[in-house]
Parts: C-alpha cells; sequence; structure tokens
C-alpha cells in the first residue's frame, strides 16, 4: 500500500482497521481506483461503513474522469 491510499482513508475517516485490510491485500492508489463494489464489500463488510467508503470511492471516481477529461480539452 502506498501513502496516497493510506492518506486518502485517512482523510475519509476510516478506522484503522479498514487501513489495516487494504494494507494486507496490497491496494494502492493504481488498485484503489478500480475497486468494485463488490470488492469494497469484502473489504469492509460492515453495511454503514461500507456506504461511507463506497460513497466517498464514487465522488473521488467522478473528481478523477473530471480531471482527465479536463485534461484531454486542453490537448
Amino acid at each position: 500500500m502506498d501513502t496516497w491510499t493510506v492518506s486518502k482513508l485517512e482523510e475519509w475517516q476510516m478506522p484503522e482497521h479498514v487501513i489495516v485490510k487494504c494494507k494486507e491485500e496490497g491496494i494502492d492508489k493504481s488498485a484503489f481506483l478500480t475497486l468494485t463494489e463488490s470488492m469494497i464489500k469484502e473489504l469492509v463488510p460492515m453495511m454503514g461503513l461500507r456506504s461511507k467508503l463506497y460513497n466517498k470511492h464514487v465522488e473521488l471516481k467522478i473528481q478523477c474522469e473530471n480531471i482527465h477529461d479536463n485534461n484531454l480539452e486542453a490537448v
């Protein structure tokens, strides 16, 4: 796991056990950005916490897509 992923999970106030689980699974930035809903379900079995992580993850992916689209327009 890289520092970007740890920082993002801490920013989202995810508990330590979620961070540890991501470390155990070797989830770095690239893997984190491509997580599916079912993968998140495996990482976070508690529904309430999983919902929070999933929603933040969706928001992040939308932001990344918007940045990518803006960069394409500049080319």
